[in-house]
């Protein structure tokens, strides 16, 4: 700008048309300058509200970029005090590739609008992304493209709000863990995962846990966990008392001091599942 500034001084000093047309010039190429800016996708946080954003990112304010893989993004800081979340239409142009605690810890969240406009179609890490959401009561996953997840370790672990969750689309032929991914849902009823494959799953510790009022949990025979090796399983279903599949819950078994295998019991055959007929 110092450059420019020098010129226009110069260009005024001779006079005439032709400093008019240089000027002119001049300016457009300014403002090209800023019209190219480099656009990206950015978090900002203000007053309880988390902001998701694509456009030049703002060089004041709270203002965060993007996390990838499992790191926790910098705005976690200010979980606690969000209370609303919101997606612009502009945000649709991002692609992010990791959802990683984006919502871990937001125990004041009521609110999340625009969520129609995260395109999770590149996200291979769904780790802990809702954890701890004590106070949302509604959620609409529907739209998430999930065909590339990795990871959906504890993504709604501790929402003890939530009456239901809809993640009868979710595509999980990628998936390695989902180990405390419903734990501590106090309030869900019913479970649909009749879409769930689960041939490459190998971690499915705590996966229900605490579920307590999970009465319907819907499977089909996609839901394979013959890969999930010895111990890591362990208390897959500690909690869920209101469990109705081919057996009753054994409380017994499901004892709090210990840890035992639970991938025996998620089948609708001689387990705690059910399967839709029809």
């Amino acid at each position: 700008m110092i450059y420019y500034d020098k010129m226009i001084r110069k260009l005024f000093l001779k006079g005439g048309r032709q400093t008019f047309f240089l000027m002119l010039i001049l300016g457009m190429m300014i403002g090209l300058q800023t019209a190219n800016a480099q656009e990206q996708a950015y978090v900002t946080y203000t007053n309880g509200t988390l902001t998701f954003d694509y456009g030049v990112k703002p060089t004041t304010g709270n203002v965060y970029d993007l996390n990838a893989g499992a790191n926790e993004p910098a705005w976690k800081t200010v979980n606690p005090q969000v209370t609303k979340v919101e997606f612009t239409a502009n945000f649709s142009k991002a692609h992010p590739t990791s959802l990683s605690y984006w919502f871990e810890g937001c125990t004041n969240l009521t609110d999340i609008e625009g969520i129609e406009y995260l395109n999770t179609s590149n996200v291979d890490h769904f780790f802990c992304t809702f954890q701890g959401c004590e106070k949302l009561t509604t959620i609409d996953v529907s739209q998430f493209n999930t065909s590339n997840a990795i990871i959906m370790a504890g993504m709604f672990s501790g929402c003890k709000s939530l009456a239901s969750i809809d993640v009868s689309h979710f595509d999980t032929r990628k998936v390695l863990w989902t180990y405390f991914m419903f734990s501590g849902c106090e309030s869900l009823t019913s479970l649909d995962l009749r879409c769930f494959d689960t041939q490459n799953v190998n971690y499915t510790n705590h996966m229900f846990a605490g579920c307590t009022k999970l009465k319907n949990l819907y499977i089909s025979d996609k839901f394979d966990l013959s890969k999930v090796p010895e111990n890591y399983s362990n208390n897959m279903f500690g909690g869920c008392v209101s469990i109705e599949g081919a057996i009753a819950y054994d409380p017994n078994y499901h004892n709090a001091d210990k840890e035992e295998d639970d991938k025996q019991f998620a089948n609708y055959k001689t387990g705690y599942c059910q399967k839709v007929v029809g």
